[in-house]
């Protein structure tokens, strides 16, 4: 009998402790703002002879953090599609028809600056930048390799200001006396993808 009254003298111990608790109701309120991120082109840059430096610029406009990864084709002398940009043209006869399989391939190296930024992870040029010594293979390469432009550089933040960045690339062609005079080309592409900090 002691020790159902010991139990019942301990309840009611409990209870009136808890009486006299304070109650709290805290409510968290959250809002999500989604990312927005686009890139435009500055202009299509003018004609350089070999041996200038190229120059095409974007901005890239966000609210948040980004990377950014490149990418092109070209043709080797054969004519075979190479995975990443170079300068590159279509031999031409003494009658100006093209020679089916014949390319000339100029020496291409790039340089990437980042410019007008928030913040950057790691550093804000690639390939020396305007010194554009960069390898193109090494341009294309995907944007967490370190040897890419991207992952070299890392995530970057946009000004908060005005929620822009700029990228610059840089590319300088080297041509011999063997190599046929006329215009070379070839096109870049510029992805932009959002990293959410």
């Amino acid at each position: 009998m002691k020790s159902v009254a010991f139990t019942v003298a301990l309840f009611v111990l409990c209870i009136a402790g808890s009486a006299s608790a304070r109650m709290q109701d805290n409510v968290h309120y959250t809002s999500r703002v989604p990312v927005a991120i686009s890139v435009d082109s500055e202009g299509i840059p003018a004609q350089t002879a070999a041996g200038e430096t190229l120059a095409l610029h974007w901005r890239v406009y966000s609210n948040n953090a980004f990377r950014y990864q490149f990418s092109g084709t070209a043709r080797d002398e054969a004519g075979n599609e190479l995975p990443y940009p170079l300068l590159y043209k279509q031999e031409v006869d003494a009658s100006g028809k093209r020679v089916a399989d014949r390319y000339e391939v100029l020496d291409t190296q790039f340089g990437v600056v980042v410019s007008d930024y928030g913040s950057i992870q790691y550093r804000d040029h690639w390939g020396e930048g305007q010194m554009a010594t960069g390898r193109a293979p090494d341009l294309v390469k995907l944007p967490h390799d370190p040897l890419s432009p991207s992952g070299s550089m890392g995530r970057i933040m946009t000004a908060d200001a005005t929620n822009e960045a700029r990228i610059a690339l840089y590319a300088l062609s080297k041509a011999g006396a063997a190599d046929q005079s006329g215009l070379y080309h070839t096109e870049v592409k510029l992805t932009i993808t959002a990293e959410e900090q």
